[in-house]
């Protein structure tokens, strides 16, 4: 990685053409000192700005910020992503890259005291998910899941301006802070970030293991899921599964919803 920040103009970088398949290089210039054919990571993160929050009936929690909070609900999560190979004038070094890492860092917990920060347990957690550059639609990491997963970690982890003038938010987090624990399943999970995130903001207040998260998509999507799952699974202890849900079949042919009485969030 380079030693230290290198910053840009925000530009647009590609165009949505469609039926358009086919990939395309983007052109971009080379940070100084590095040649093609290295491997890089890519770091990503932007400034906290303010925004005016619209008026919204009492039943729709506001994910902008509110009056007076000039952060709260516009913090996108910094990550990584590896391996970045830089090519030279349009020349292919290789094959296509099929997939790509990306490692996500979560807001330190409120409960981590400086005795308690090791090597084992640091005060963020980085959470490593795979994704696949293909078009598969359930193979991917969608935006909507990482600003819900950054919305959800500023609610648990803050004394947050939108729980106190916002009932619902509040009961929300009422609910995933609960000592008791709660059982929630997510829609269209894609590869299992919201389940995750959550899971691991949740590990370090009481009543993790009382937690069950069930994530569901269509049965290509597992896979890469549970292998999500797998490689994150020092940072949680919550009961973290995955399953098929078709939403064009009968409820009734999602067996793990057979097991679970009672839901208490959809996602």
């Amino acid at each position: 990685m380079p030693t230290g920040p290198t910053g840009h103009p925000a530009r647009k970088l590609t165009t949505w053409k469609g039926s358009s398949s086919s990939y395309k290089a983007i052109p971009v210039d080379l940070p100084s000192g590095r040649k093609a054919g290295q491997s890089w990571r890519l770091a990503l993160w932007v400034p906290n700005p303010g925004a005016n929050t619209a008026s919204l009936p009492e039943y729709v929690i506001d994910l902008s910020p509110p009056l007076g909070s000039k952060v709260f609900g516009t913090c996108v999560l910094p990550f990584t992503s590896s391996p970045i190979m830089l090519e030279a004038g349009g020349k292919k070094e290789g094959p296509k890259q099929e997939r790509i890492w990306r490692t996500y860092s979560l807001p330190p917990s409120p409960l981590a005291g400086l005795d308690e920060i090791t090597a084992e347990t640091p005060a963020r957690a980085l959470i490593t998910m795979v994704e696949q550059t293909s078009f598969d639609l359930d193979k991917k990491i969608w935006d909507s899941g990482l600003g819900l997963s950054a919305w959800l970690s500023e609610l648990c982890c803050s004394e947050s301006l939108e729980a106190r003038i916002q009932p619902l938010a509040q009961d929300l987090k009422n609910l995933l802070l609960s000592p008791s624990g709660f059982t929630a399943v997510e829609l269209g999970t894609g590869i299992g970030v919201v389940s995750l995130m959550l899971s691991a903001i949740l590990e370090r207040f009481p009543g993790s293991e009382s937690r069950h998260i069930l994530a569901t998509d269509l049965d290509s999507a597992i896979p890469l899921i549970e292998e999500n799952f797998t490689l994150n699974k020092r940072h949680y202890s919550a009961k973290l599964s995955a399953s098929t849900l078709d939403w064009e079949q009968d409820l009734g042919k999602c067996e793990a919803l057979k097991d679970i009485s009672t839901i208490d969030l959809i996602m």
